[in-house]
């Protein structure tokens, strides 16, 4: 009873502060004692109800962890979505052709709205004051005296906003669905909930994910890294294949990430061990698998998802800036690369007879029971329309390449019959930065690959492809 003893001798601790017009309280060394023992009881008692706690959580964690897991991962991704729920901005449009943005200038309007909603978000947190952070979300570091010290992680620099734009195939001309309309009607409503899952299905799930043009499968370890807290029972490819040349030509990259593909299946779910496959390529590696694609056709009843981040699927046709087809024109003299060709679509004097031409020819997307094209209209390297395979205004302008490009949107997406629902993202970074990267839009396209914060916000969101 050192602790009775300790408080006993310094009794005079716990005689109350005396106060003006009030008589003091004084303890005798008796009664000081007794509230002493009756301290340490409570404590003593507490500890032994925290430790009976913690005994009995070891037990349920040992015999029951794919439950606790499970639990605690629902729980994280709950709060994710409703942390960031603000940080997301819906339209529901109604179409009965893909192929067609819901309406022209998008990106320079989605602009704009991001400044001001960044405003009222900031409003918010200043009003209702910054919680503290979960563990989770807090890095361990070294401070100058190297004493170790918890800091908020750097997530929130970037504060990525997304405008999803829910594409609902149906019947008349596009328009975009108001809320009560998609309240009162319960179809329409389960189409357009992303945060419906479907794990009803037997086997792995086999996320693959493809890097980009002079990239390497280390780019893609965030996005693998917080897929796999959400689904731990997941298998991950990512692929190595093109690692060390991404300037050949598209056909043969898909031809390599195929042939991994087939023996990544063959060593680690063979038969009927495979569930389901689902494909993330960022920039060239959107390409890169959908050249893969038919040599994949055995397969095609197990393809669930397809994800691209900031792909030019539509090559650089329109909505290029100078400073970067300049930098591109650059690397295809000097480096003499084979890839940037096709991609600019120089490859053949014929349009038609162009890789990306014939690449939009191939079967393989409408496989697919989930498609999610996300954009930035900061991202230079990769053309807001391009990456969202839609019709531009430029091409339905151009008599003279406009009708290709036009034929390739319907070359992709025409033949997606069995696709009720297609999403298109546009992210919006606050990129603060003068430089040369901010500028010609490699900051943003890094991003995609980077920030945690918005792989986070995709995962947490659209549960029914990260199923």
């Amino acid at each position: 009873m050192r602790g009775v003893n300790s408080l006993a001798a310094n009794a005079n601790l716990l005689q109350p502060v005396q106060r003006p017009g009030r008589e003091q309280q004084v303890f005798t060394k008796e009664e000081a004692q007794k509230i002493a023992t009756a301290i340490v009881m409570e404590i003593n008692m507490m500890a032994g109800q925290l430790f009976e706690l913690l005994n009995n959580l070891n037990k349920l964690i040992l015999f029951k962890p794919r439950r606790v897991y499970k639990f605690l991962s629902r729980e994280y991704q709950n709060r994710i979505e409703r942390n960031y729920g603000e940080n997301i901005l819906r339209h529901v449009v109604l179409t009965q052709d893909f192929c067609f943005p819901s309406e022209d200038f998008t990106g320079q309007l989605n602009d704009v709205v991001a400044k001001k909603t960044r405003d009222v978000i900031k409003m918010h947190i200043e009003l209702d004051g910054n919680e503290q952070p979960p563990v989770e979300e807090l890095n361990i570091v070294l401070d100058e005296q190297g004493k170790k010290n918890r800091r908020t992680k750097n997530m929130e620099r970037y504060a990525p906003l997304i405008f999803e734009e829910c594409f609902v195939k149906t019947k008349g001309q596009n328009r975009i669905a108001n809320t009560f309309e998609i309240e009162s009607n319960p179809d329409l409503k389960s189409k357009v909930d992303p945060s419906l899952t479907q794990a009803n299905y037997k086997g792995m799930h086999l996320f693959v994910l493809s890097h980009g043009f002079q990239g390497t499968s280390f780019d893609v370890r965030i996005f693998k890294n917080v897929i796999s807290i959400a689904l731990p029972d997941a298998l991950f490819l990512c692929a190595q294949a093109n690692e060390q040349d991404t300037d050949t030509d598209i056909f043969e990259m898909g031809k390599k990430l195929a042939d991994e593909i087939h023996q990544y299946i063959r060593e680690s779910c063979p038969g009927s061990q495979l569930g389901r496959l689902t494909f993330i390529g960022h920039s060239l590696g959107g390409l890169i698998i959908r050249a893969a694609l038919p040599m994949l056709e055995k397969y095609k009843d197990k393809f669930h998802g397809f994800l691209t981040l900031c792909s030019p699927h539509l090559g650089y046709m329109y909505k290029s800036s100078k400073l970067f087809t300049t930098g591109m024109w650059v690397l295809k003299s000097w480096k003499k690369s084979v890839v940037l060709n096709q991609l600019s679509m120089s490859d053949s004097k014929n349009i038609e007879d162009t890789v990306l031409y014939q690449l939009s020819k191939q079967k393989g997307p409408e496989w697919f029971k989930h498609v999610i094209l996300v954009s930035s209209y900061q991202d230079q390297y990769a053309p807001f329309d391009s990456a969202r395979i839609q019709i531009c205004g430029e091409a339905a302008k151009d008599q003279k390449k406009g009708n290709t490009y036009i034929q390739m949107v319907n070359n992709i997406l025409g033949k997606a019959a069995n696709l009720d629902v297609l999403y298109r993202l546009d992210v919006n970074f606050n990129i603060e930065e003068n430089n040369l990267d901010a500028m010609i839009g490699r900051t943003a396209h890094i991003l995609f690959l980077e920030n945690e914060e918005l792989m986070k916000m995709i995962v947490s969101r659209y549960k029914s492809f990260f199923s």
